[in-house]
């Protein structure tokens, strides 16, 4: 092995190229990539929600939306059809809405979610112990302003929330409880004909408590605040179960298909959602101006499902979405006129 003399070595310095050091300072090596300057950001952080999100809305006469009392036998009601109290809260699901934040006594707004295009899903749990849950008609069935939902009061309470729930045909008011798709007989009792008897309900007695079922109330209503029906439904409590072996062989999408539309069809949509606690979800998924942008049946049952929904409805979709809450317009419609929204008060 031969040695090198220490001679022949050069210096480090002719080895490494090193920079000369400047006198008093410290050397300073080029780096490959050298980070980006910091930018300034665009938006600041407290900046306002989207104008979309804030609209301020115009209040309607309040004259034009308040039902004529009606005098009602209260003496509890008769339900045909199967019903489903939903009291108990035993191995059912946490209901994940309930991270939203509190707008009222009873309410909860959550708009931490979107679906799978990136559309805004909102959700209000609602406690039906501490509201009042009664459907806003236009007077003799006319459409309601898409853009403008009415200021009025129920029982001197104001309006806290509203969605569009267009689905509802309304035929009759009786007393504090708005009877839709449903007729009267000469007794003033409602009479079930095929359509509604092939759609669901949902009723709110006086206490508070909701009831679901196939069909309608059969006796007189006076013991309830809300009786809703005639809508379909995207499960219930008994089809939960199944609900992921029903997508998966295709028998989901041959019942959710309803007035020929289908179930992949993503658009924005409006629903109602029951847990086992007995609080009510409604849901916009997307707003009615951008209706191609929303969720498709399928997703909005699984979604309703991940919210501990036992049971699931269709309100309404496309263009007439939207949703109210506290003098905000989170979804706007395309500008049409709508029929019907459900309306939440303070009890």
């Amino acid at each position: 092995m031969n040695e090198i003399p220490f001679s022949r070595l050069k210096p480090p310095s002719e080895l490494f190229q090193l920079p000369a050091r400047p006198a008093g300072g410290a050397v300073s090596l080029p780096l490959a990539n050298p980070p980006a300057k910091p930018q300034p950001l665009s938006t600041p952080v407290s900046a306002p929600l989207p104008a979309s999100d804030q609209t301020q809305l115009s209040p309607l006469k309040a004259a034009r939306l308040t039902p004529a009392p009606v005098t009602l036998n209260d003496s509890p009601p008769a339900v045909s059809g199967s019903v489903a109290t939903t009291k108990s809260a035993k191995s059912a699901p946490p209901v994940q809405a309930s991270a939203g934040r509190e707008i009222a006594p009873g309410i909860r707004l959550d708009s931490s979610r979107k679906s799978k295009d990136g559309a805004p899903i909102r959700v209000l749990t609602i406690d039906p112990a501490r509201t009042q849950i009664l459907p806003i008609v236009a007077p003799h069935g006319g459409p309601l302003d898409g853009d403008k939902l009415p200021q009025n009061k129920q029982g001197g309470k104001p309006l806290l929330a509203a969605i569009n729930a267009s689905f509802f045909t309304p035929q009759s008011v009786i007393g504090d409880v708005q009877a839709l798709q449903l007729k009267l007989t000469d007794d003033a009792q409602p009479a079930m004909d095929k359509v509604t008897d092939q759609r669901y309900f949902l009723a709110v007695d006086k206490a508070g408590s909701l009831k679901t079922g196939k069909g309608g109330l059969s006796e007189n209503p006076g013991a309830y605040q809300t009786f809703l029906g005639g809508f379909p439904a995207l499960f219930t409590s008994e089809q939960m179960a199944t609900l992921e072996a029903d997508i998966r062989s295709g028998a989901f999408a041959k019942r959710a298909s309803y007035g020929g539309a289908s179930p992949e069809t993503t658009i924005s949509r409006s629903f109602v959602g029951v847990t086992a606690k007995g609080e009510l979800l409604l849901v916009a998924a997307g707003e009615g101006r951008l209706r191609a942008q929303g969720v498709s049946i399928v997703e909005a049952a699984r979604l309703l499902k991940s919210m501990g929904a036992r049971e699931a409805y269709i309100l309404d979709g496309g263009g007439s979405t939207s949703l109210y809450v506290k003098d905000t317009l989170y979804a706007r419609t395309d500008g049409r006129q709508v029929h019907c929204y459900l309306g939440i008060y303070a009890r």
